[in-house]
C-alpha cells in the first residue's frame, strides 16, 4: 500500500493526538494500542465503532517488557537478535511492511525493536514540550545531557559493544522528531519538526471534536457548579522513581489538597498510572477518570477552573479552560527532600 502509516500509542494523549492526525489527514492509518493504557480493549472497542482507522492492533507491552528485563537484552554484549525475536513472537503486526512507523515512546521494548530491526521512524514527542519538562530526568540516558566525562566515555564504549540503545531520538534510525516547540527542546537532532499541538487543535471542526470527545467519554461530565474550582493534575511519582516512596508522594498530594480545600471545590485528575486512591485524603473532594485525557474537556465550553496545578505534567499548557496555571518543577521535589 502507498504511503503506509502506522501510529504506535503507550497512553491516551498518544491516541487523542493521533485521532486527531489521522482525522486531519483523512487516511485510514494503523494504530497499535499498547496495554500500558488502562482498560486498552475497551479503547479498541471504542475506536473500532469510531471506524477511523484500517487497523487497530493490540501489544503486550507489559510481559514483553518483562521479558525483556529478564533476558537482559539491553546489556548483552553484541546483542544480535533476542530483541528481534522476542517483539516477532508477540506482535501480530509487522512493522518493516510500512512506509512510515510513527512512535511517541522510543524509550520502549518496540522502540528496541525497531533499532535493533534497522527500521527507519518518525518521534513524536510525547505530551506537549514533554522534552523541557523531562530535561531534568533525560540526563542518565542521553549523553550530551550529562555533564560528567566519564559517563561520556562509558556510553561510546558501551555503542561500540552494542550494549543498550540510543533513546529520544538519538537513534541514526530517526528520520525527524516533532515537537510542540522547538525553543523547549533539549534533543539534539538535525531534523526537528515544530508542529504546534494548538495548530492540530483548530483544525478540526464541532463535529470531529464530539467524535473524538465520545470514545473517550462514557457520559456527560457534570462539572456545572457554581463554586470556585481547581484541579490537580496527578502524576505516579512514585512508579517513576521521582520520590522513594508511595507515603511520600501521598504527603505531597495532601499537602497540596489541604492549602486549598477550604476556598476551592479540589478537582483530581490522577495520571492513567498513578495507583493511589486519592479519596482516603479528603473525601470532599472530586476524582476525575484517570483513564481520560484531560485535553478532552477543552471540548466541553461549560467546564471552567480558576486554577490548576502540576508537578511537571506537560498536559497543563493545552488545557483553555483554566484561568491560571501553576507548574511546581522538579525543584519543589528538590526542596522538599532538602527540608
Amino acid at each position: 500500500m502507498k504511503n503506509k502509516k502506522i501510529y504506535i500509542c503507550h497512553t491516551y494523549f498518544q491516541v487523542y493526538i493521533t485521532l486527531i492526525k489521522t482525522i486531519i489527514q483523512k487516511n485510514k492509518n494503523d494504530i497499535v494500542i499498547c496495554n500500558t493504557i488502562p482498560d486498552s480493549k475497551k479503547l479498541i472497542k471504542s475506536l473500532k465503532k469510531s471506524e477511523l482507522f484500517n487497523e487497530i492492533y493490540y501489544y503486550d507491552e507489559v510481559s514483553v517488557l518483562d521479558e525483556f528485563r529478564r533476558q537482559k537484552i539491553e546489556r548483552k554484549i553484541f546483542r544480535t537478535n533476542q530483541m528481534i525475536n522476542l517483539f516477532e513472537q508477540n506482535a501480530e503486526f509487522d512493522l518493516s511492511s510500512y512506509n512510515h512507523i510513527y512512535i511517541y515512546n522510543d524509550w520502549t521494548t518496540i522502540g528496541a525493536y525497531i533499532m535493533d530491526k534497522k527500521l527507519n521512524y518518525h518521534l513524536i514527542e510525547d505530551g506537549i514540550n514533554a522534552f523541557y519538562y523531562l530535561k531534568g530526568n533525560l540526563a542518565d540516558k542521553v549523553t550530551f545531557l550529562n555533564p560528567n566525562f566519564k559517563y561520556k566515555i562509558k556510553k561510546i564504549i558501551k555503542k561500540i559493544l552494542h550494549i543498550g540503545y540510543d533513546f529520544f531520538g538519538q537513534s541514526k534510525y530517526v528520520i525527524d522528531i516533532e515537537v510542540n516547540d522547538k525553543s523547549k527542546i533539549f534533543i539534539k537532532n538535525d531534523n526537528v519538526i515544530e508542529v504546534p499541538k494548538e495548530s492540530l487543535y483548530r483544525k478540526i471542526n464541532d463535529k470531529e471534536k464530539l467524535i473524538i470527545y465520545n470514545i473517550f467519554m462514557d457520559g456527560e461530565l457534570n462539572l456545572d457548579s457554581n463554586k470556585n474550582k481547581i484541579l490537580i493534575l496527578t502524576q505516579p511519582l512514585y512508579i517513576d522513581k521521582m520520590v522513594s516512596s508511595m507515603e511520600e508522594q501521598q504527603n505531597i498530594y495532601t499537602n497540596l489538597i489541604n492549602e486549598y480545600i477550604s476556598d476551592y471545590e479540589v478537582y483530581i485528575k490522577p495520571h492513567p498510572r498513578d495507583t493511589f486512591d486519592y479519596k482516603k485524603i479528603n473525601s470532599k473532594i472530586i476524582i476525575l477518570g484517570k483513564n481520560i485525557p484531560i485535553e478532552i474537556l477543552n471540548y466541553n465550553n461549560k467546564i471552567n477552573f480558576k486554577k490548576a496545578i502540576t508537578i511537571t505534567s506537560s498536559s497543563i499548557e493545552s488545557l483553555n479552560f483554566i484561568d491560571e496555571k501553576i507548574v511546581l518543577g522538579f525543584e519543589f521535589l528538590k526542596n522538599r527532600r532538602k527540608k
